[in-house]
């Protein structure tokens, strides 16, 4: 099924069945029916019958959910085929936890979620076998109340007592952009921009090619002079634009960055001297930018590591 028929699907669902997908959205780990029903005690979450879940032994509080995960089941929104394995689709986990976020659900249910799977930084290490689930769903609860700080001290504790872990850009990449929200995506840190965007961006200069996702977004970063993005990623979005002939968008940036001492305003103006046959001046521009670069870099022996060098090497040719 795909995503969109899940989504108009779940729009559709009973309360108790919508509720259950939300909190197995937050949790992102699997659940048995035990822990389900935990949260759902701790929630105040009535079955459709309108009794608590609290109100009933184990094995009846079972019986009371038992529709509600075939409904589920029968569905496809949970990867399991038995009721005893709770994992929600990944291809909507993150839409749902949006939407519960969205409703005001998300505070409720959060609490619950990580009594049940020890998801704090302090009772995450309690679980008898830590594995890259359970860091990737504290981190996403982190991330979902934007605590940026937390997430990396989580990260740093855990990440080498789990093996296979994959790096900290990678996770929240895969949580922000699945699918890609600006809206989520914007509350990423610069570094975690560059980490993500960058990579991608340099690959179409190298293979001449366009597959790079997302680079409306990561131009209007630019455009917008915001501070998510780093010098790093600007200078690739800036030589794209010198690539394909964006003369105009150049342009309009240094009207606003042209007094800028920066490694990127020196080598725009580079360029634009040098497409205009001034040379020399094209030269004294570079080797400005050159010069900053060595100083920030602190290195003895430093070279432009990005198309930057390339033009400034066509511009001494030229100039000779």
């Amino acid at each position: 099924m795909t995503v969109n028929r899940l989504i108009s699907s779940y729009e559709k669902l009973p309360t108790l069945e919508k509720s259950i997908l939300q909190i197995l959205s937050i949790a992102y780990h699997q659940l048995n029916q035990t822990q389900l029903k935990q949260c759902l005690m701790q929630t105040g979450i009535k079955a459709a019958t309108g009794e608590g879940f609290d109100s009933v032994t184990k094995h009846g509080g079972f019986k009371l959910m038992r529709p509600a995960l075939d409904t589920l089941l029968e569905q496809n929104f949970l990867q399991g085929k038995n009721r005893s394995y709770l994992l929600i689709d990944r291809r909507i986990v993150e839409i749902i936890t949006r939407q519960t976020i969205a409703a005001k659900k998300f505070k409720p249910y959060l609490e619950a979620v990580q009594t049940v799977l020890n998801l704090t930084e302090e009772t995450l290490g309690t679980n008898l076998r830590l594995e890259s689930d359970h860091l990737f769903a504290a981190i996403r609860i982190l991330f979902y109340q934007k605590k940026m700080d937390q997430i990396k001290s989580l990260y740093r504790k855990y990440k080498d007592r789990i093996k296979y872990v994959d790096s900290l850009s990678e996770i929240l990449g895969e949580i922000s952009c699945n699918p890609f929200d600006p809206a989520w995506v914007q509350s990423l840190p610069a570094e975690i921009h560059t980490n993500l965007f960058q990579k991608p961006l340099i690959e179409d200069f190298l293979y001449c090619q366009n597959k790079a996702e997302h680079f409306d977004y990561i131009e209007q970063l630019v455009l917008s002079d915001s501070d998510r993005c780093e010098s790093g990623l600007q200078a690739i979005v800036l030589e794209k634009w010198m690539l394909t002939g964006k003369s105009r968008k150049i342009e309009n940036w240094l009207k606003k960055h042209q007094t800028d001492n920066t490694e990127n305003s020196l080598c725009q103006q580079g360029w634009m001297a040098f497409l205009q046959g001034k040379n020399e001046r094209a030269i004294q521009y570079y080797e400005a930018a050159f010069e900053i670069l060595k100083k920030n870099s602190g290195k003895r022996k430093i070279y432009f590591d990005n198309f930057m060098g390339v033009f400034f090497c066509i511009s001494l040719d030229e100039g000779e």
